[in-house]
């Protein structure tokens, strides 16, 4: 039998579930073809063979991905009761992992598409990739992942939105406030010092451009969550919100509350202040060329203040 090739892996990531394989090359996965909550199945990476222990069967990976049309999505759709304005019940269903692959995939089609992003965002295909951001025909969509991959929220962003609309908001029922991403938190090769963003493009182009960074999915200014400070303990932290009344109030709330557990920067964004919809990195960084930026926003963090 032929190993896992990377086409396969993407097919079947949903199911794998951040799973990496044993000494034998096996993993424990959701099985794609009963509606598993358990991890029932298991694949060998090395020999490319796939068993399911709950009685569906088996067999090589190549005729399981041949029959992707009709998965099971491995976190099924979980439905909450919601009362809608005009009184009556609805079921609320919220995305799933497979629609999350379904979008990423079409981003990675759809060349326009991603070159716009690039363009506007500075968000490179590897960027892309790492990150799972997807297109669903009108909105990017920034999957929020915690631990174990599972999905807890995805982000949607419209790059021109129209009637006073948002350019960025939480999916209906997804929207408790994460620290984007997580995975950066519990890295094993994370930074002594990270960058506290405001939303998550700027974000990805700190990372992008090799730093730690972070943000908060509930929009700047808001109250800090207590649960998140042990994650900074120990740590620089700058902070680099937005030049308006947010970016200012968000910074002053993480730094106040993180001042007991962390050393607290303050990087100065070379703008005038506003009220509303300040400069933010990404302007920062765009004044440059490419080849440039890592080197300017190593400026940026060195010439930060402590606070």
């Amino acid at each position: 039998m032929a190993p896992l090739t990377d086409d396969q892996r993407e097919v079947l990531d949903p199911f794998i579930a951040g799973q990496e394989p044993d000494g034998r090359g096996e993993i424990d996965i959701y099985c794609p073809v009963h509606a598993d909550s358990r991890r029932s199945a298991s694949l060998n990476v090395e020999k490319g063979v796939w068993y399911c222990h709950a009685g569906c069967g088996g067999g090589s990976i190549r005729q399981l991905v041949a029959a992707a049309d009709s998965f099971v999505p491995a976190d099924g759709r979980v439905a909450e009761a919601t009362r809608p304005s005009n009184g009556r019940m609805s079921e609320l269903v919220l995305p799933t992992m497979r629609e999350v692959v379904h979008w990423h995939k079409r981003l990675r089609r759809e060349r326009v598409i991603a070159a716009r992003l690039y363009q506007q965002r500075g968000i490179r295909e590897d960027t892309m990739r790492k990150a799972m951001i997807g297109w669903d025909g009108k909105t990017y969509k920034i999957p929020v992942f915690g631990p174990d991959r599972c999905l807890w929220n995805v982000r949607n962003y419209d790059m021109r939105p129209t009637m006073g609309r948002s350019k960025i908001w939480n999916t209906r029922g997804m929207g408790e406030a994460r620290l984007y991403p997580y995975g950066v938190l519990t890295s094993t090769t994370m930074s002594e010092q990270v960058l506290f963003c405001e939303g998550e493009w700027d974000t990805l182009l700190a990372l992008q451009h090799g730093y730690s960074a972070v943000t908060r999915t509930d929009g700047a200014g808001k109250p800090w969550p207590h649960e998140w400070t042990e994650h900074f303990a120990g740590l620089r932290v700058y902070l680099c919100g937005d030049a308006d009344d947010a970016g200012v109030k968000s910074n002053e709330e993480i730094g106040y509350c993180l001042s007991d557990v962390a050393e607290i920067y303050q990087c100065h964004l070379p703008y005038h202040h506003r009220r509303t919809n300040g400069n933010d990195l990404t302007d920062y960084l765009f004044e440059f060329h490419e080849e440039d930026r890592d080197a300017m926003l190593l400026d940026l963090i060195e010439s930060s203040a402590r606070r």
